[in-house]
């Protein structure tokens, strides 16, 4: 049998050594930070009242207009109607596409805004009703 070497006695005399070495680690100063001058603002201030903050400016958007949402006339239309409060009455034979001439069809009057809507598609013979109970009703001209 081969006898290994004995690595108490090492051990034993190195400890001291590494105790010493660890607390005097410990016991340095941390470098100091940087002074980044005066132009930084404290992180998670909160004010005495609310303040609103504007997402949109309400002048700007209009109610019923075309947006990049919208994929058919029906689906514009449909969206309207729900904005002004009724329903959509679709009897047209087909569904329509979307053409450019509807980006002008910007305002906040429905009527208006449908003024280009019918002006748009009068050669599909398109006819856009607006009824008494806030429905839409989209018919075939005869």
């Amino acid at each position: 049998m081969t006898s290994h070497p004995d690595f108490f006695p090492t051990l034993r005399r190195g400890l001291p050594l590494l105790v010493v070495l660890l607390m005097k680690a410990c016991a340095t100063v941390p470098p100091m930070s940087e002074d980044f001058g005066d132009n930084w603002k404290p992180v998670n201030v909160l004010a005495e009242t609310p303040m609103e903050i504007p997402l949109k400016e309400e002048v700007a958007m209009h109610r019923f207009q075309l947006l990049p949402t919208d994929t058919s006339l029906q689906g514009l239309l449909e969206r309207w109607a729900k904005e002004y409060g009724g329903t959509l009455d679709w009897q047209y034979p087909s569904d329509l596409t979307l053409v450019a001439a509807l980006e002008q069809a910007a305002d906040n009057n429905l009527q208006r805004a449908l003024t280009v809507v019918r002006r748009t598609y009068s050669p599909q013979r398109l006819r856009v009703q607006v009824l008494a109970n806030r429905d839409l009703r989209v018919t075939r001209l005869p």
